[in-house]
C-alpha cells in the first residue's frame, strides 16, 4: 500500500463493523471469523506495525502489541505500562464499552468514535479502568503522561 493508505483507520473500522454485522461472519466457525476479521493484507495496508495498537501479532502469537509507551529506564513505569496494557484488554473485552461504536451504520459508529477520541482524556480512561489497575500504577502513568491532576 502507498503511504496515503497507511494508517487508514476509517477503512479498517468500516471493515471491522461491516464484517461483525454480516450474516456470513455470524455463521462462520472461530477460525474463519478470525480470517475474515483480521485479514493480513488489510492489516498491513491500513495499520501495520507503526500504529500504537499493532494487530499483526494476532497471526503469529494470538495477541496484540501496544506500541504507545515511550522509552524508559524506570522499572516502575515499565511495570505500570505492562499492567495498563493487560488491564486495557481485560476492561475493553466487555462489549458494554464497544457496542455504541457498532451503530446501525459504520459511518455513524466512526463519527461516534471520532467524537469520543476528541473528548478523551488519560484521566477519564484510567477512571474506567480503576477496578483493574492498582492506584500506584494509575498515578505513575498520570505523572508520566503529564495529564492535568
Amino acid at each position: 500500500a502507498g503511504e496515503a493508505e497507511k494508517h487508514d483507520v476509517p477503512t479498517l473500522f468500516k471493515h471491522f463493523v461491516t464484517t461483525l454485522q454480516s450474516e456470513v461472519f455470524q455463521a462462520a466457525d472461530d477460525s474463519t471469523q478470525m480470517e475474515m476479521l483480521f485479514r493480513k493484507t488489510l492489516l498491513h495496508a491500513t495499520c501495520g506495525k507503526q500504529c500504537s495498537l499493532n494487530l499483526l501479532p494476532i497471526w503469529m502469537y494470538g495477541t496484540v502489541e501496544f506500541r504507545g509507551m515511550t522509552a524508559t529506564l524506570n522499572e516502575e513505569v515499565a511495570v505500570a505500562w505492562s499492567h495498563f496494557c493487560v488491564s486495557f484488554v481485560e476492561v475493553f473485552q466487555d462489549t458494554v464499552h464497544t457496542e455504541r461504536f457498532l451503530s446501525p451504520s459504520w459511518e455513524s459508529g466512526l463519527r461516534y468514535l471520532q467524537e469520543a477520541q476528541e473528548k478523551a482524556t488519560v484521566r477519564a480512561l484510567l477512571a474506567v479502568m480503576k477496578e483493574t489497575m492498582d492506584s500506584k500504577n494509575v498515578w505513575l502513568l498520570l505523572a508520566q503522561s503529564c495529564a492535568p491532576k
